[in-house]
């Protein structure tokens, strides 16, 4: 019982440092060059800025609260991300998102395509 209190104290503590090991060892890239060559991207994290367009937030039929919006890089290129939780981002926001792209992503019977599933957004100064 003792080991069990102990590991309930510490996963928190654990999950803090898990975060910030994946943010910290992320990619800085642009979407345009994960775009122009996803299969080198594939499974990585990798950190991207730009404009948040399309901004959609929901709640699924389990009742988990999660976003879509769309990042848009200066040379136009244009790649989708997914969030648990909702977020305080409007469109034509400039963001910063750091998460796993992957090139294929199943869930059940839906396939998406180029797509970060993103650990932190994070807005930015205009």
């Amino acid at each position: 019982m003792k080991r069990i209190k102990a590991v309930h104290r510490w996963l928190p503590v654990a999950g803090v440092i898990l975060f910030f090991i994946v943010v910290g060892n992320a990619a800085e890239t642009t979407v345009s060059s994960i775009l122009a060559n996803p299969a080198q991207f594939d499974g990585k994290t990798v950190t991207i800025q730009g404009t948040a367009t399309a901004v959609k937030e929901t709640t699924s039929r389990a009742g988990n609260d999660y976003a879509t919006l769309q990042v848009q890089d200066p040379a136009g290129g244009t790649i989708k991300v997914f969030t648990w939780g909702h977020l305080s981002t409007k469109n034509v926001d400039r963001v910063e998102v750091t998460g796993v792209f992957q090139q294929i992503k199943r869930v059940g019977r839906y396939t998406f395509y180029n797509e970060i599933e993103a650990q932190s957004v994070r807005p930015l100064m205009h």
